[in-house]
């Protein structure tokens, strides 16, 4: 029986082209592949990814079900722009469908002291109404004076709750093929 030994050149993928592949393929297993590397070594992967990442407006707040890639995102900005916060991230208490990766992402960055995690329901069900969803998480914007949140994949109660919590600018993170910015909207009453 003969044995190969397969050898791929350039297997170790550049940052950008795993960050890329992520926001046209969100599959676990990109996003895992993500976050690997994004780990690997932090002060360099915010640097390659500075090149791609911009927006005139900086998330200060990331409210996410599954998303690394907008924590990851968010994390670029405010160390590329020195804002001196931590970059406070709301994720979903309950599990939900892929969320394996951001909480890797979240736990490796919460010891190192990186980012503050709060923790909210972000689905209605039997037992937690849509009412008490806003609640909670208006009680959180307010504690944190949320100012820029990205909304990217927050759902309605959760964006609600941002709102009723003093939040005016929500932040969308947009692929535009060859960079990543951030997109802002607000309300104005």
């Amino acid at each position: 029986m003969e044995e190969y030994i397969v050898v791929i050149i350039g297997m170790e993928h550049s940052l950008v082209e795993i960050y890329r592949r992520v926001l046209e393929n969100p599959g676990t297993d990109n996003r895992y592949l993500l976050v690997r590397r994004f780990l690997k070594d932090i002060d360099n992967s915010v640097e390659l990814l500075s090149r791609v990442i911009g927006g005139e407006d900086t998330p200060d707040t990331v409210a996410t079900m599954a998303s690394p890639e907008n924590v990851i995102a968010a994390l670029v900005l405010n160390t590329v722009k020195k804002t001196g916060r931590k970059l406070r991230v709301i994720a979903p208490k309950e599990p939900v469908p892929g969320w394996d990766s951001l909480n890797l992402l979240i736990d490796e960055l919460l010891e190192r002291e990186i980012i503050e995690v709060y923790r909210v329901s972000f689905r209605p069900s039997g037992r937690n109404h849509a009412r008490r969803i806003v609640r909670n998480v208006a009680r959180i914007a307010r504690g944190l004076s949320a100012k820029n949140v990205d909304v990217t994949e927050a759902t309605a109660p959760v964006i609600a709750g941002l709102y009723a919590g003093g939040a005016r600018r929500f932040l969308v993170l947009v692929y535009q093929g060859y960079i990543v910015s951030y997109q802002s909207f607000s309300f104005t009453a």
